[in-house]
Order: C-alpha cells, then structure tokens, then sequence
C-alpha cells in the first residue's frame, strides 16, 4: 500500500498492489477533495513506476472497474491500460483492464 501525500504531507490517495504469480491487481482511490485534477493517473503511474524498482521481473498490471465509473475508466486508460474483458452479473458489470510492462519497459 502506498499513499500519495501533497506537500504539507496531507494524504490525496492510495494505490495498493495484490501480486499473485506474475498479475499485479491494482486498487487506487483519490480523495474527494483532490478528485478532478488528474491525480488518479499520477497516482497510478508513480506507484508501478516504484513497484518496479522494488520487483525485477515483469508484471501483468490489472484493474477492475465498474462499468458506471466513468472517471476510473477514463483514468486507467489514459495511463494506457486496455479492456480485456467485461465480467457481468445479475447487478453489476466490471471492466478488467490490463498493461503489461515488460522488463525493458516503464511508466513516463
């Protein structure tokens, strides 16, 4: 779990990382306080950005994401993952979106 301080060292988000084989399931939030000012992105960028320094091998990154979260949505792809496959249920349909950075590869 990581967590994105501004400045003043007030908290503006998290980002954790569930690794299981070689996938890294991500789980990012922003406070709704500093929603709206592309820090999703930032958050999402700078924390595989650090994952890999800290795990040398690729990785599968992958986010699950309501289908009505349309700022998730356009966050997650603008960091450039892509829609793999659409999960639905009785209720609810989730969106997995995938990147993968192979070992010469990395976030800007």
């Amino acid at each position: 779990l990581f967590i994105a301080t501004y400045s003043n060292n007030l908290p503006i988000g998290q980002i954790r990382f569930d690794i299981s084989n070689d996938i890294a399931e991500i789980s990012y939030s922003v406070s709704q306080m500093a929603r709206g000012f592309g820090l999703g992105k930032l958050i999402i960028e700078k924390g595989i950005k650090y994952l890999q320094t800290l795990i040398k091998r690729p990785l599968l990154f992958q986010a699950k994401i309501k289908a009505n979260n349309a700022a998730s949505i356009r966050t997650v792809e603008g960091t450039g993952f892509t829609l793999k496959k659409i999960v639905r249920n009785n209720f609810l349909q989730i969106n997995i979106y995938q990147l993968h950075l192979s070992k010469n590869m990395s976030m800007p």
